[in-house]
C-alpha cells in the first residue's frame, strides 16, 4: 500500500506544481515573459522638461509635431556631441524600430556619425516606435542629445525630431537634461498593420510651482492618417508631485498613430512632466485564440 501511495503521489505532483502557477499568471504578465504567440509587451513613455501653456509632445524636446500624414522627408539621426561616433566614446551604432507608410514595422540598425547626419536606409519611413543606443565606447552611452528626425540639422539637433534620446548618466535626473539611459523618451507610437494595441496604467506626474497650477493629459490618434480622435484625457491639480493612474483600458485598431501631449493651465508654473503607459501588441491573427 505504501508503495502505491508513492507511486501515486510522483505521478500526480507534476500535474498539481504547473498547474497552479500558470493559472495565477495574467496574460499581461505572459506577453511581459514572451510567452504568448502573436503577443508583445510594450511601454510606451515619455517626458517633456519644460510644459507650456499650449499642447507639446510628451518629449524632450518640449516641442509640438503633427502626426505627419505622408513619409518623412529625408530622416536622419545625429548627435549633438563629435564623441557619438565609431572612432570616440560615447554612442556608436543605434537600434531603430520604425513603421513605414504601409505600417509594417521594421529594424534597423544605425551608425552614428556625430555631429553629421547619419540618413536611414529604410524608405518610406512614418515614425519612429523605438528607437535605442546599441553599442557604445567607454562612456557606455550617448554623450550628446540624439535627435532622430527631420528637416536642417543644426549642431547634431534636428529641427523636427520625432525622437530624442537624452544625453546619458547613471545619476542625472531629467529636469537636469537626461531622460532614461540610452533609450528616446517620446511618447508615441504607430499599431502596425495586422495588430491592435490595448493599454492600461496611464500615468502622468509633474512639479507644479504653484498651488493653483493645474495639467492637461491627453492621448491623440489618427487612424490610416485620417482625422484625429481623443482617445483619453485627464485635468490634473496639486502642490507637489502628482502621479495620475488611469485604470480604463485604451483599445487602439491597427494603423494608428497615437501621441500625448501636455499642456499647462494659463498663469501656472509647470515643471518637467512625464507620462506612460504600460500596452500589449496582439496579432489580428491570433486575438480569437486569446480572448
Amino acid at each position: 500500500m505504501k508503495k502505491l501511495l508513492l507511486i501515486l503521489a510522483l505521478l500526480v505532483s507534476p500535474f498539481l506544481s504547473h498547474a497552479s502557477p500558470a493559472d495565477a499568471i495574467s496574460i499581461w504578465e505572459k506577453a511581459a515573459y514572451g510567452t504568448l504567440p502573436g503577443v508583445t509587451h510594450v511601454l510606451i513613455q515619455g517626458w517633456n522638461p519644460a510644459v507650456t501653456t499650449t499642447f507639446e509632445d510628451v518629449s524632450p524636446e518640449s516641442s509640438a509635431l503633427a502626426i505627419p500624414i505622408a513619409a518623412l522627408s529625408s530622416p536622419y539621426c545625429a548627435s549633438t556631441d563629435v564623441d557619438d561616433d565609431a572612432a570616440d566614446t560615447g554612442a556608436i551604432t543605434l537600434s531603430l524600430t520604425v513603421v513605414k507608410t504601409d505600417f509594417v514595422e521594421t529594424v534597423e540598425t544605425l551608425a552614428l556619425d556625430g555631429q553629421t547626419s547619419a540618413s536611414l536606409a529604410t524608405t518610406s519611413v512614418l515614425g519612429f516606435n523605438d528607437v535605442r543606443v546599441a553599442t557604445a565606447g567607454a562612456t557606455g552611452g550617448n554623450e550628446g542629445v540624439v535627435d532622430c528626425g527631420t528637416g536642417t540639422n543644426t549642431g547634431g539637433s534636428a529641427q523636427n525630431a520625432y525622437a530624442t534620446i537624452g544625453a546619458y548618466s547613471v545619476t542625472a535626473v531629467p529636469a537636469a537634461g537626461a531622460g532614461a539611459a540610452n533609450v528616446a523618451q517620446v511618447f508615441q507610437y504607430i499599431v502596425p498593420a495586422g495588430y491592435k494595441l490595448i493599454c492600461r496604467n496611464v500615468q502622468v506626474g509633474s512639479v507644479f510651482v504653484t498651488a493653483a497650477a493645474g495639467l492637461d493629459a491627453v492621448i491623440d490618434g489618427s487612424t490610416n492618417l485620417g482625422l484625429i480622435k481623443r482617445y483619453w484625457t485627464k485635468m490634473i491639480h496639486n502642490t507637489g508631485a502628482n502621479p495620475s493612474l488611469s485604470p480604463e483600458l485604451l483599445v487602439f485598431p491597427e494603423k494608428t498613430y497615437l501621441k500625448g501631449k501636455v499642456a499647462g493651465v494659463t498663469g501656472s508654473l509647470i515643471g518637467p512632466v512625464s507620462m506612460g503607459m504600460e500596452c500589449l501588441k496582439i496579432s489580428n491573427a491570433v486575438e480569437q485564440s486569446i480572448f
